[in-house]
């Protein structure tokens, strides 16, 4: 199991760790955001948990299942500043690759105001990007694996842009123990058209690895999940992490390990609590969103996430909020419907 779950990281480090970015140094960040309640909830990061849900395909098409056919999925998240962000998703059969599952993700930044550099108005724009993706997902021995392709669009001011990428996953459960474990190489790929000519701009790329377990006795998931390993490093250069020595005249600075810091910053823990066949519970941490914009002088819940989710007759909802900075918080709001359910019955014959 490790095999196959190994090859498919060490072939993608290789590749892509010369050009791994993160903290604004990419290009399409959106691909990066967590549209769906149910992830965001736990933490925003990967999830290796295995029941079927066509919220989760994108972010795991390892669990595309027969049982959600014809599932439909709507996610709106509403971030500070009137930013929306949002996934449609579907899943319909083939006759020739089988499962599919369908998205549209997009994110809409508004409406801003252009000025000149004297400051003299000069009308609005907008901005806004979205993913068109494909997921499928077959079985090899124990292993399933998993398969994004996103065709992406990008529309900044008078910029545009077009790229295309791709996502592998590999995914492990043992139905006995009730473990899970899933490993992903997100966002290979590369933009078509540049914003500028001749200056191509890297992608989001990231390794993740997520293990799950279920609590034999009690009805709960706990799930730990490691971000970012192909760079081990992803703290921002603060100022205020280097020391200088003043009484030997030393204006050189040196930096501290911050080793458990370091390490810390790549570990997301997330905890479902399954209180009923209709009610779901959620608490999730994000170690990175918590030390990167928590502001000092004001401790606030940033980092922790919770969700629920609950049946209403034939539709499925899920909610979460999650703190990001201590002006507001988002509240990610996903709905699940069968289209079967809806399709109108014909007439008994006699």
């Amino acid at each position: 199991m490790l095999r196959y779950l190994g090859y498919l990281l060490l072939v993608a480090s290789i590749h892509f760790q010369a050009m791994a970015q993160i903290g604004g140094k990419n290009t399409y960040d959106f691909l990066d955001l967590s549209p769906s309640a149910r992830l965001e909830a736990l933490g925003g990061v990967l999830t290796p948990l295995k029941d079927p849900d066509v919220n989760m395909v994108l972010n795991n098409p390892c669990i595309l299942d027969s049982s959600i056919l014809g599932h439909m999925g709507f996610n709106s998240v509403i971030y500070p500043g009137g930013i929306n962000h949002g996934l449609v998703s579907i899943v319909k059969s083939n006759r020739r690759l089988g499962l599919i599952g369908m998205h549209i993700q997009y994110v809409n930044y508004g409406r801003f105001q252009r000025a000149d550099a004297s400051g003299e108005k000069m009308g609005n724009f907008y901005g806004a990007e979205s993913a068109i993706a494909l997921s499928w997902a077959t079985k090899i021995d124990k292993i399933r694996l998993g398969l994004n392709f996103k065709l992406i669009t990008s529309f900044l001011e008078q910029y545009s842009s077009l790229g295309i990428a791709g996502d592998l996953y590999a995914m492990y459960i043992n139905p006995l123990e009730d473990f899970f474990l899933l490993g992903s190489i997100k966002n290979i790929g590369s933009q078509i058209k540049p914003y500028n000519i001749g200056n191509k701009e890297p992608l989001p790329f990231d390794l993740q690895i997520s293990i799950g377990q279920k609590l034999e006795h009690v009805p709960i998931t706990l799930i730990g999940t490691f971000h970012n390993l192909h760079q081990w490093d992803i703290r921002y250069n603060n100022p205020a992490d280097q020391t200088t020595s003043l009484l030997l005249s030393d204006t050189s600075s040196q930096e501290k390990s911050y080793l458990f810091d370091k390490a810390m910053r790549h570990f997301v823990f997330g905890m479902e609590f399954n209180l009923s066949n209709n009610l779901d519970f959620r608490l999730g941490y994000n170690y990175l969103r918590r030390h990167e914009l928590l502001v000092e002088s004001r401790r606030s819940t940033i980092g922790f996430s919770w969700g629920v989710s609950f049946k209403v007759k034939k539709f499925k909802f899920d909610y979460a909020r999650s703190k990001y900075h201590i002006s507001g918080t988002t509240n990610n709001i996903s709905m699940t419907l069968n289209i079967q359910d809806f399709k109108q019955k014909g007439p008994l014959s006699d």
